[in-house]
C-alpha cells in the first residue's frame, strides 16, 4: 500500500469559500480540483486566483475538458420521456462539427451511464434522438458517443486557453482528459513547454485501456475516471478494467495512481456512505493505489469535509492493517 496518499477534492458551488475549503483541508484533503469543464477560462482563471489569495497550502489541479461532446446554451433542461423523441439543435453543443460523424441507430448516453439515448435521424444542423429514461437533460452535460472522439482533433480551443490559465499562476497538476495515445500527451507537453506543472493522463477511453503501456510512459501520474471510462468499456465491465489498469500501472515504478467518480456518491445528500460504497472504498484503497478524488460530494454536496473524513479513516484503516 502507498504510504503517501491524496485526497483530491472538487471545488464547486459548496466548497467556495474560505472557510469551506479550510474544513476540507482539516479533514485531509490535499489537492484541490478546478474543472475546466464547468465555466469559462475567465472564470476559471478567478477561481484559481481566489484559491491562492486563501494561501492554505493545498495544491490545485486545473481538470482539462478535452474533447468531450457537451450539451451548452441550454436556458433549462431538455424534458425526457421514456419511449418518447427529443431534438438537440447544433447551436446546443459545444461542438456542432461532431453531428458529421454520428449515424442513425448510434447509441448516445449521459450523466456516467445513467441515461441512454438512440439517434434516430440527423442533418447538419440537429439531432432527434430517443429516450429510454425519464429525466431531464441539464447544461453542460457530457454526451458520449463510442469511437466518435478517434475522428476528432484531441485539443479543443478551450483546453488552450485552460493551459494558458495554468501557466500564468503556475498550477500543481494539469490533468488531461480522453487520451488516445502517447501522442496526445506528447501534444500538451508541447503547450506546457519548459512549465513545471505535474502533468496527469486520464484514462476514461477505450483507446487509452489499449494502449495504457504507451501511456503510462509518457507521465508519472494517471487517472482513471471510472465514469466515463464506464460509458466507453460498459457498466458492467467497469470493476474488470479498473483492476486490469491498476495492475499493468503497477508495472511502473513511481507512477502514482489516482481514481475517481461516485465513490461517495450517496454523501451527496447523506452524512452517511452506503454500504456498497464502503466496500467498494476499501477495496481501492487495498489495491495500492495513491489517490482518490471527490466531484459532486464536494463541489455540490452537503457533506464535503465529511467525505473526505471517510476516505482518509478508510486509508488509515488499511495502512494499519
Amino acid at each position: 500500500m502507498s504510504k503517501t496518499f491524496d485526497i483530491i477534492a472538487t471545488v464547486g458551488p459548496s466548497s467556495f469559500k474560505r472557510e469551506e475549503i479550510e474544513g476540507l483541508k482539516k479533514s485531509g484533503a490535499t489537492i484541490l480540483r478546478v474543472n475546466g469543464a464547468h465555466g469559462s477560462p475567465e472564470y476559471i482563471d478567478q477561481t484559481v486566483k481566489r484559491i491562492k489569495k486563501y494561501d492554505l497550502g493545498l495544491k490545485i489541479m486545473i481538470d482539462l475538458p478535452g474533447n468531450k461532446i457537451r450539451t451548452a446554451n441550454l436556458d433549462e433542461p431538455i424534458r425526457l420521456k421514456k419511449g418518447e423523441l427529443f431534438e438537440l439543435e447544433a447551436f446546443q453543443v459545444n461542438h456542432s462539427g461532431f453531428f458529421k460523424h454520428v449515424s442513425s441507430g448510434v447509441q448516445v448516453s449521459a450523466y456516467d451511464s445513467t441515461y441512454t439515448f438512440e439517434i434516430v435521424k440527423f442533418d447538419e444542423d440537429k439531432l432527434i434522438l430517443k429516450s429510454f429514461v425519464d429525466g431531464e437533460l441539464e447544461n453542460n452535460k457530457g454526451l458520449h458517443i463510442d469511437d466518435i472522439q478517434d475522428d476528432m482533433d484531441f485539443v479543443f480551443d478551450k483546453d488552450k486557453q485552460l493551459i494558458k490559465v495554468a501557466l500564468e499562476n503556475e498550477i500543481d497538476f494539469i490533468a488531461t482528459s480522453f487520451v488516445r495515445t502517447a501522442q496526445d500527451i506528447q501534444e500538451i507537453k508541447t503547450l506546457l513547454g519548459k512549465s513545471q506543472a505535474v502533468l496527469i493522463s486520464k484514462v476514461e477511453t477505450k483507446k487509452a485501456v489499449e494502449n495504457i503501456q504507451e501511456i503510462i510512459e509518457e507521465v508519472d501520474y494517471i487517472l482513471i475516471d471510472r465514469g466515463d471510462l464506464s460509458s466507453a468499456v460498459g457498466l458492467l465491465e467497469i470493476s474488470y478494467y479498473e483492476e486490469k489498469i491498476v495492475k499493468e500501472a503497477r508495472q511502473k515504478s513511481n507512477l502514482k495512481i489516482f481514481l475517481a467518480t461516485q465513490f461517495l456518491f450517496n454523501m451527496v445528500k447523506s452524512p452517511v456512505p452506503s454500504i456498497a460504497e464502503v466496500v467498494s472504498l476499501h477495496k481501492a484503497v487495498s489495491e495500492g493505489i495513491d489517490g482518490i478524488q471527490l466531484s459532486e460530494e464536494t463541489a455540490i454536496g452537503d457533506y464535503g469535509p465529511k467525505c473526505v473524513e471517510v476516505i482518509q479513516s478508510v486509508y488509515c484503516k488499511n495502512l494499519k492493517n
